[in-house]
């Protein structure tokens, strides 16, 4: 983790610049999608939003700022630093650049404001060398994470049906995952809990909705491992 006190670290010509950038990942229609800004001054190239540090002040509500800008100020997802980058280019010219992954759950929550868009993973357009690696490390740290932290739920509104719990799952790992195993897993893991809720999805059964129930282990919150067979 970078510290404040990091910040007032003397360069050559002036202090250390170091920019706040936020990849900030969600469930959209074409599947997982991260939020990039296009400067107003009529740049036409888009980039991961960011703030620029300022010496003595949190490097975390800087990115939870950056997030507000981005998606409104009713929004507060979660934040977390993945990585410190200091190679390739960034828009900002920083020497150091310091990344904050933030989640949130798809829907009209996720509007993109003006001058933002929702980018597939798989159809990113040119972005500057160091923000490029910070989405692709993004990713990566989520996928890690998945059996040791609950991140999958941070995708999902706060009431949510397996299927959706599911689809996050699989859009995260990249696979599919066999339908019966992985409600099987959720039971044992205990960390769902059903409500008295259903929701009407296409001509089937109403499906029933769940939320997220913590696990007291160690006073830490834990994901799900999946040793199963995909679908």
């Amino acid at each position: 983790m970078v510290s404040r006190k990091e910040l007032d670290f003397p360069r050559a010509g002036g202090k250390l610049i170091v920019s706040v950038d936020v990849v900030i990942l969600s469930r959209q229609p074409g599947g997982l999608s991260v939020l990039l800004s296009r400067p107003p001054r009529g740049s036409e190239r888009w980039e991961v939003p960011y703030d620029i540090a300022r010496p003595g002040k949190s490097l975390v509500k800087s990115a939870r700022r950056t997030v507000r800008g981005m998606l409104g100020s009713k929004a507060s997802p979660g934040v977390e630093q993945t990585g410190v980058f200091d190679s390739g280019r960034h828009p900002s010219e920083s020497s150091l650049s310091v990344t904050f992954l933030g989640l949130v759950p798809g829907g009209s929550a996720t509007k993109a404001g003006e001058n933002a868009r929702w980018f597939t993973l798989g159809s990113l357009p040119s972005l500057a060398s160091r923000q490029l690696a910070m989405v692709s490390g993004a990713s990566d740290s989520l996928r890690a994470r998945l059996g040791n932290a609950p991140v999958a739920f941070q995708l999902v509104p706060r009431s949510f049906t397996l299927s959706d719990l599911q689809a996050v799952y699989e859009m995260i790992l990249e696979e599919p995952l066999h339908k019966a195993s992985f409600r099987r897993t959720l039971d044992a893991a205990g960390i769902v809990k059903p409500l008295e809720e259903w929701r009407i999805e296409g001509r089937g059964r109403p499906a029933q909705l769940y939320r997220y129930k913590a696990r007291k282990r160690r006073a830490k919150r834990h994901g799900i491992r999946f040793d199963m067979p995909t679908a």
